[in-house]
């Protein structure tokens, strides 16, 4: 999948040929991702809305209204039963995915929401801000159980390691933090990139990290 000023194409992963060009965005299309079946991907836009697509097909369905601001990132839970969305006013929703009604707002950070991540077994929900911090939610309650501190910069990214002991976030501080998920400690703080670190992802077998940096390169 990739995406652009309103639209998003849907392509095929083995020949890299375009299946499906999707529009409907009204402007800058900021994130994707698909359910965990593969049967829907869902959009969120700087027009403030989430629209849920048939990439096969290229229907879509009315978009999901909820937002007063840009929708910077949106995420799917790892059940496919709520899929959630973060917004440039600091304000996260979760949405249930069969009725695209609203189960609950996240309040806690006071700018901008960047990236979220769910917990592999999807019962808590991480947030990172330009506030230089990260929210662990309990997703049932809607209740912040954990604020972690440490950056010294907005953070662009955040994620769960793959058995959920960890979390990784990236910053604008040129810094990736991982922290413990269960009591909220930095364990360690990796330096080698020279400028901001946009993004982090984690290798299947949970050996490797991997960023993208300001600076030019990817780091594993």
């Amino acid at each position: 999948l990739s995406a652009g000023c309103g639209t998003l194409f849907a392509q095929d992963a083995t020949n890299f040929k375009q299946i499906t060009m999707m529009k409907g965005h009204h402007k800058n299309v900021t994130s994707v991702s698909c359910s965990p079946d593969g049967k829907y991907v869902l959009s969120g836009s700087t027009d403030s809305t989430l629209i849920l697509w048939n990439p096969k097909s290229g229907a879509r369905l009315n978009p999901l209204k909820g937002h007063n601001s840009f929708v910077e990132c949106v995420s799917w839970s790892p059940d496919g039963r709520y899929f959630a969305s973060g917004s440039l006013n600091g304000g996260v929703i979760i949405w249930d995915a069969n009725s695209h009604l609203r189960v609950r707002t996240l309040k806690g950070h006071t700018f901008g929401i960047e990236s979220i991540c769910w917990s592999p077994d999807g019962q808590y929900l991480a947030s990172c801000s330009s506030d230089e911090t990260i929210v662990i939610w309990d997703v049932n309650s809607g209740v912040c159980i954990k604020t972690l501190k440490g950056h010294s910069d907005c953070i662009w990214s955040v994620l769960y390691s793959n058995d959920g002991k960890y979390i990784v976030s990236c910053s604008k501080d040129k810094t990736i933090k991982i922290w413990n998920a269960n009591s909220g400690e930095c364990i360690k703080t990796l330096k080698e990139h020279s400028d901001e670190v946009w993004s982090v992802t984690e290798s299947p077998d949970r050996k490797y990290i991997v960023s993208s940096s300001e600076d030019k390169t990817i780091k594993i």
